[in-house]
Formats: C-alpha cells, sequence, structure tokens
C-alpha cells in the first residue's frame, strides 16, 4: 500500500483543474501519510465504477447476452486495476484543457509515479489499454505469492488455446498481461469467442454434454467475473489499511471535498448481488456506508 507524504506541487497541479487544495488551510499538521486528494478521489471513483460494470456484467450473463458480460467484466477489471496502480503510487491523469509541453504530449495520459524518496515524477502515457496493463508487471513483481494467485490462475486461462505454453510464471505473467490487453477487442468487435479451456478437451465432448458454442462462452463469462472480483477484493483490502493508518484521522477535514469529487463527472452508481460471498459484501456495504452513499 502508498505511504505517501503529500507534495505541494502534485495538489497545485492535478492536471485536470479538479482540485486544488491548500493543506495548512485544512490544519493537517503534521503532514499525514496519506496520497493527494486527487489520488484518493481516483481510487474511489474507480473502485466505484468497477462495482457498476460487475453489475451489469451479472445483468447480461444472466440474460445469456454473453459477449457483452465479457466486456463488462472486463471493464469492471480495467477500472479495479487503475485504482490499484494508484493505492501503489501510480496515479493516471488524463488531461483535459493541458497540453504538456515538457513532456511533449497532447491527447495523452499522464502517469504520476511515487519514487522511493516520496517525490512525484511525471511522464507521458499511451491511452491504449495494452500501455496501461503493462504497469501491472510492477504491481505483480511486488505482491506476496497469495495475492498473485489470481493473476497467475487467470493467465493460465487466458493463455490455455496458445500452441506453446509458457515456460515458467516470469513468461506466463508477460504473455499474460499481453492478451489482457486484447480482451476488450476481442469482446466488442468479434463478439463471440471459445473457452479458452476448449482447446485442451482435444474436443472430446461426451454423450450428452453440451456441445454448443454458448456453453464455453458462459465458462468464459464466469471466469471473467472471477477475475474482477479478485481485483476487487485486492482493492478494496489496501483501501480499508488505507483508511485505517491514514484517512480515519483527516476524514472530517477532507470528506465532503472527496465525496463530491468522486461523483464528477456523474455515473451511474451500481451495487452487484455478491450474497455468495458474504466477506465481500460486507466490505462493500463498509464501503458505500462510509462514503455516504448508502
Amino acid at each position: 500500500m502508498l505511504n505517501a507524504q503529500i507534495t505541494p506541487s502534485f495538489i497545485r497541479n492535478p492536471a485536470n483543474n479538479e482540485l486544488t487544495i491548500d493543506w495548512a488551510a485544512l490544519d493537517l499538521s503534521p503532514t499525514p501519510p496519506v496520497l493527494t486528494l486527487y489520488a484518493i478521489k481516483y481510487i474511489l471513483r474507480g473502485v466505484l465504477l468497477g462495482l457498476r460494470f460487475i453489475e451489469v456484467g451479472d445483468f447480461n450473463r444472466n440474460k445469456i447476452f454473453l459477449a457483452v458480460a465479457v466486456f463488462s467484466y472486463y471493464t469492471a477489471s480495467f477500472h479495479f486495476i487503475q485504482a490499484l496502480f494508484a493505492l501503489n503510487g501510480r496515479v493516471i491523469i488524463k488531461p483535459t484543457n493541458i497540453q504538456s509541453a515538457e513532456l511533449g504530449l497532447t491527447n495523452s495520459l499522464i502517469m504520476a509515479k511515487l519514487t522511493r524518496e516520496n517525490n512525484w515524477v511525471f511522464e507521458g502515457l499511451s491511452q491504449s489499454h495494452g500501455a496501461i496493463w503493462k504497469n501491472l508487471d510492477v504491481i505483480l513483481a511486488g505482491m506476496s505469492e497469495e495475492a498473485l494467485k489470481p493473476f497467475l490462475q487467470f493467465f493460465y486461462y487466458v493463455l490455455a488455446s496458445e500452441m506453446l505454453p509458457p515456460n515458467g510464471q516470469d513468461e506466463l505473467i508477460r504473455k499474460g498481461i499481453e492478451k489482457l490487453s486484447q480482451i476488450r477487442h476481442e469482446a466488442i468487435y468479434e463478439g463471440y469467442g471459445f473457452d479458452e479451456f476448449f482447446f485442451l478437451e482435444d474436443f472430446a465432448v461426451e454423450e450428452g454434454e453440451d456441445k454448443s458454442p454458448i456453453k464455453n462462452l458462459k465458462n468464459k463469462a464466469v471466469a471473467y467475473k472471477l477475475f474482477s472480483r479478485e481485483l476487487l477484493k485486492l482493492c478494496l483490502n489496501d483501501v480499508f489499511e488505507l483508511k485505517k493508518v491514514s484517512l480515519d484521522e483527516h476524514w472530517g477535514k477532507i470528506k465532503d471535498l472527496i465525496t463530491f469529487s468522486i461523483l464528477i463527472p456523474p455515473f451511474e452508481q451500481g451495487r452487484p448481488d455478491l450474497s455468495d460471498d458474504l466477506e465481500l459484501d460486507a466490505q462493500v456495504k463498509n464501503l458505500l456506508f462510509w462514503l455516504g452513499i448508502i
């Protein structure tokens, strides 16, 4: 989890002009080890957006709109992973009215990275999903074996149709991340596809077993749903750790700013049915209650 000193330069220039905060005026002394308001907003908004797209995925999966369900779960995962990046010191900023002469960027993203010296550095980032997903390798490198498990399992799944299996964990992660960036394109433009493990069965379908392509898409939708949920768990664990060690002490002073900025620009809020995972459901309820949404 990120443990950052607030830097005036980052607060003074959040790049999209949504927030300009004078921490001295808020009497936050000594400076607490928290993210900047922009980063906090970015994390919480990402989690809320991801929740909505899990709900959308569930709706479409139940209606057997399976390609749309896969895309929805992918979108949820994309929001969660960006929140996870921010929790690990990599905040993506989308400039709206600013052209950076220093970085030589126009209509691009900016990645704010926290250094080991607790300073923010900025660099250009392509808006392509592939470029954004590439940052995942740095996050995975610092994860425990337990936290890494859902990623490795999902990478094995999405790469199961490869002619040559990955050679070791490093290649599995590299190829898995590359594959993640293709999922969006496949779901939107190709629409339908095989369940990856279909290729491992050597086409040996037992008598009476469902032989239709729809079976493969059902499996695929479930796999992407489970992956998005695992990312949600990782985000919530870090959010509540951050809340406990940093935010609670000053929450009364920044709550209105944060809860207002989370909803700008407006978006549809959602709350998926998580009744099959009571611990996760309780965490989501606690988050929504904390933010005053329920």
